[in-house]
């Protein structure tokens, strides 16, 4: 087999380009090509399969054994006449090494092939030639058998650049050069820290245009004699153990997912595997009999509509998951794994929700891009523990639960989910602390790593051998069973059946959308059963939802724009609820703009809810009541308790419909906190329920916390006996009670777009959770470069000392600092004072009331042995916050991040954060005072 090696001067400098020309032009002459790629990037493979007709091949002298490369390449020979091999960077330059060692030119060395020189000649003259002679005598042992030009202005430019090089004794000859054209505008070098397809342009165009180019310019025959002269080594024997008995494999193969290193499925192959090959995008079924899914990487986000469409593909993904399939994922797959996906200046688009976070594409120019030595831990539950397999990141998003993670965001620290981390990543050269990733739930591994399997053969067998282990013809019961339910009303595994299908718009120059009536429930499938939010509605019978008129259009500027109501129409009722909350939108997201050009509302309650519909919303929580009012609801929430005080005012003119037994006026959170749980001790309630009210108010809605207090079954008592029981009253309008049970942030927000549901303003609960999510991202994408992490406690109560949990953990890691004291999703926790002397804070926030209550206290906790001696007190790193920043579960907490950050990272987040939100003790470099007056060495922060 011939073999020649093409290589640039530089990286970008059309090596590429020239290759899939050059591969395409070969075939055309009936020749059998090959293509290689040098490196670890997939982004070529499609040009190389367009071009060759056969599957692109990586060869990575990094990630697998020089031997393995001859073996590779020998495995070819047979059934090819020539293969193309296409550098990567410089012939000289490596990706991450300084030594040189993993080059092109070592690769060639190693194939014993010569090397065909590309050299962008745009902007050079005689200075050509003495570059390529450069290039010559660099490595006597390097063969650089001819010249190939890019980017020649025409062919006196040729001419001009052959003759320098024969004068000033070039050895290679010119094989060829190629012209700038305006036929190929958009092509550029597709590596891999570059562009991702365009959807609608077939790579073929590509291939072709660049094949006639290199078909006019260059010397076909005599590239083909010079790739006669390669001296490819013996092929290395290579002990290959007998293949098991056969498992099927299904895998992803289609536009959305094609970055897949072929030497994996050649040793699937030969460790007992059949392969077999499926379109998410098209197909609506996995292939019959499998025993695993196989998700390589891509650019699944370019597609994200059409997947998402696919439901029944999505069901029979959670319910093989569910049931005890092997789920593998690289790269892209992860993302088609979340539970959304969410692209920029659009809504998240729902996926399969095998795994509890979200994605988002990150808008940064470059992507994240590393070699990576990878070992598994213990809760891999697809490799053997301690394993250790090498493989390569390249992607341009980020997992998102409510915790931005990038792909170096996770640290050693527990952090509750449900999933575990299946790997500990080390970068190439030990460079940084190690990072926990690869998230693995059941027999479900995801991961951003693309894993080379030549690396270390043991992970191919292990991943057979739990194939073997799968109940096939169960898993196949189960996932006939969830397809075919997909479409009827119950399926477990697809609650809900509207596809979400986004009206896209532009304005100006920024692209958005806004979700249809009918969008899917964000709770579908499996992710479903990992979310404690439900909806009880009292009433058989179902709201008159007939649909009606949008009363939208677009401009001639594509614009969404509202038609003028007709005076007195029941649409006014939703443009006075919308014009209402735009102001509350406005300050909390930034959106309010964008919700007063989405249409006139159709989906808040035109005809839903309308002037006679049961609207009033009763609250019995705090988080339920600042959400209220968050999306404009305020003037139909008629009732709540005397704990909801945001925002001020809130309680004018609102029937307290539950009272604490006590007067919470005078305690701190922490305090109120212990004497809510002195009630539930005694398994008593804390609140008097109005039940009269509930009664004879038959609200339409009913927000309470489904453990708080008061309590779901409270509230369902207190409905149930309503009928016929009180002066021979009955409900006219049924009565949703809509409970949640929050202990994280990712909670908070599905929350929240629960009750835009059902108090029919969808829309407008969307806009809001994206404007919050896009605000936790960017605080997020901000503070990630920034170590060190500082240790940091938040007190949510100061007597008793009380450390904050639940979503607070994850408030703190978003807003770049290291939490002590508790885990996610775990309750607040009590301490000693000597408990947190041993944890040592080197931030201390104290989120227990507002400032006032705070000073009454800050004073007794300074007397106490130690105190000045802790290192937040070293450091001046003492914070005094308004509590509801860290305590309710509501909107605000975006704020608390943001202020988290103001204070942790200043010099990348000090502009964030409202005034007046925390005050700042001035007292710094061991400074001390009498306890009694350390409140007034406090200074306002913002």
């Amino acid at each position: 087999m011939k073999v020649v090696v093409l290589a640039g001067t530089f990286c970008g400098v059309g090596t590429t380009s020239i290759a899939v020309g050059l591969m395409r032009e070969l075939r055309e002459k009936g020749l059998r090509v090959q293509g290689f790629k040098v490196g670890p990037g997939f982004a070529e493979n499609e040009l190389f399969e367009a071009a060759t007709g056969r599957m692109a091949v990586n060869l990575d002298p990094w990630m697998v054994p020089k031997d393995y490369l001859l073996t590779c390449v020998h495995r070819y020979a047979p059934e090819c006449d020539i293969a193309v091999v296409d550098g990567c960077e410089g012939l000289y330059d490596s990706r991450n090494d300084s030594d040189g060692e993993w080059t092109t030119a070592e690769l060639a060395k190693v194939l014993g092939a010569p090397v065909l020189l590309v050299v962008d000649a745009a902007p050079m003259g005689h200075s050509c030639a003495a570059m390529v002679r450069g290039f010559e005598s660099f490595d006597k042992r390097v063969r650089i058998a001819g010249v190939v030009l890019n980017r020649v202005s025409d062919q006196e430019h040729a001419n001009l650049l052959a003759k320098a090089m024969a004068k000033g004794g070039v050895k290679a000859g010119m094989l060829g050069w190629m012209p700038t054209s305006n036929n190929i505008i958009g092509l550029i070098e597709r590596n891999d820290r570059r562009d991702s397809p365009v959807e609608g342009i077939p790579a073929e165009s590509y291939v072709q245009a660049l094949g006639e180019m290199v078909s006019s310019g260059f010397d076909l025959d005599t590239i083909l004699e010079i790739g006669s002269t390669s001296k490819l080594p013996k092929c290395p024997h290579v002990r290959s153990a007998p293949p098991k008995s056969a498992v099927r494999i299904a895998v992803a193969k289609d536009a959305a997912f094609s970055f897949y290193y072929h030497e994996n499925f050649v040793l699937l192959e030969a460790g007992g595997a059949e392969l077999v090959f499926f379109s998410p995008l098209d197909d609506e079924e996995l292939p019959s009999d499998i025993a695993a899914v196989y998700f390589g990487g891509g650019h699944p986000e370019c597609y994200t509509q059409r997947l998402s469409e696919n439901k029944r593909l999505i069901s029979a993904v959670q319910a093989f998951a569910s049931a005890g399939g092997v789920v593998y994922a690289e790269g892209g797959g992860v993302l088609y794994l979340s539970k959304s996906v969410q692209t920029i200046g659009e809504f998240p688009v729902d996926m399969v929700g095998l795994f509890p976070f979200r994605t988002r594409m990150d808008d940064s120019p470059m992507w994240q891009s590393t070699y990576i030595e990878v070992e598994m831990l213990r809760n891999c539950s697809l490799f053997p523990s301690g394993g250790r397999v090498l493989g390569h990141v390249c992607h341009q998003s980020q997992v998102v639960e409510e915790i931005v993670r990038s792909f170096w965001s996770g640290t050693e620290q527990d952090i509750s989910a449900d999933y575990d981390f299946a790997y500990r990543l080390h970068q190439r050269g030990g460079v940084g602390a190690p990072t926990l990733e690869g998230y693995s739930w059941k027999n479900v591994l995801a991961s951003y790593v693309h894993l080379q399997f030549a690396s270390n053969p043991t992970v191919v067998s292990s991943l057979v051998s739990r194939c073997q282990q799968v109940d096939v013809a169960f898993v196949s019961e189960e996932v006939q069973k969830a397809v075919g339910m997909t479409f009827k009303k119950g399926n477990p595994y697809m609650k809900s059946l509207s596809p979400v299908r986004p009206i896209s718009f532009d304005i100006g120059h920024r692209k958005g959308s806004f979700l249809r009536e009918g969008s899917m429930d964000h709770l579908s499938g499996i992710a479903s059963k990992r979310f404690s939010t439900d909806c009880h509605v009292w009433k058989k019978s179902s709201l008159c939802s007939s649909a009606s008129s949008t009363g939208s259009e677009f401009s001639s500027k594509g614009e969404f724009m509202i038609k003028e109501k007709e005076k007195g129409s029941s649409d006014d009722f939703c443009w006075e609820r919308a014009k209402r909350s735009e102001s509350v939108l406005a300050s909390t997201t930034g959106c309010g703009e964008e919700l007063r050009r989405s249409a006139s509302f159709g989906d808040v309650a035109v005809s839903a809810v309308g002037r006679n519909a049961n609207n009033k919303i009763v609250a019995l929580s705090p988080s339920s009541a600042e959400i209220a009012f968050m999306l404009g609801l305020g003037d139909r929430v008629v009732g709540m308790t005397n704990l909801c005080n945001f925002p001020d005012g809130a309680q004018e003119g609102k029937t307290m419909a539950a009272k604490t037994k006590f007067d919470p006026g005078r305690l701190d959170r922490g305090r109120l906190e212990m004497k809510l749980k002195e009630f539930w001790c005694k398994k008593e309630s804390a609140f008097e329920l109005n039940e009269e009210y509930l009664r004879q108010e038959q609200p339409g809605l009913v927000l309470v916390d489904e453990n708080g207090d008061p309590n779901l079954r409270m509230v369902e008592r207190s409905l149930a006996a309503r009928k016929g029981s009180f002066g021979g009253l009955t409900p006219i309008q049924p009565t949703k009670i809509l409970s949640h049970k929050i202990h994280r942030l990712s909670e908070v927000f599905d929350y929240m777009i629960r009750v835009g549901e059902a108090a029919h303003v969808t829309r407008s609960s969307e806009i809001l959770v994206d404007g919050l999510r896009n605000r936790v991202a960017k605080i997020g994408s901000l503070v990630l470069p920034c170590p060190p992490r500082e240790k940091v406690v938040v007190l949510t109560g100061l007597n008793p000392l009380v450390v904050g949990g639940y979503w607070i953990p994850e408030m703190v890691t978003l807003a770049g600092g290291e939490f002590d004291g508790g885990h996610t999703g775990k309750p607040h926790q009590r301490i000693t004072w000597d408990q947190l002397q041993d944890m040592a804070p080197e931030v201390l926030i104290l989120a227990a009331g507002t400032w006032e209550e705070t000073k009454q206290e800050i004073g007794q906790l300074a007397s106490l042995p130690g105190w000045w001696s802790l290192p937040a007190m070293k450091t001046g790193q003492l914070y005094a916050c308004e509590h509801s920043l860290f305590t309710i579960p509501g909107p605000r907490l975006v704020e608390g991040i943001e202020l988290l950050a103001r204070i942790l990272h200043p010099s990348v987040a000090g502009n964030y954060g409202k005034k007046g939100m925390a005050t700042s003790c001035i007292l710094r470099n061991g400074r001390r005072c009498r306890p009694c007056n350390l409140s007034r060495h406090f200074c306002t922060l913002l």
